[in-house]
Order: structure tokens, then C-alpha cells, then sequence
């Protein structure tokens, strides 16, 4: 592959990434504060 359509392949598949990136950080997080009310809870 020659750089413009690296480019052109890296602008296309970074925009997803980036965002299921960030709602597997958000859902790791809201797991992570569930688990601690709850082992608090106990």
C-alpha cells in the first residue's frame, strides 16, 4: 500500500475504533464502581 491509502485507511477505521474504544472504557468503569457498591454492601 503506498501512504495515501494507508491514510485514507487509517482516517476511515480510526473514527470506529476510537469510538467502541471509549464505550468498552465506560462500561468497564460503570463495572468496576457496581462491583465495589456491592462488595461494600456485603
Amino acid at each position: 500500500m503506498d501512504a495515501v491509502a494507508l491514510k485514507t485507511a487509517r482516517l476511515n477505521f480510526e473514527p470506529g475504533w476510537n469510538r467502541w474504544n471509549l464505550v468498552r472504557t465506560l462500561l468497564a468503569d460503570l463495572a468496576s464502581v457496581l462491583f465495589m457498591i456491592l462488595l461494600f454492601r456485603l
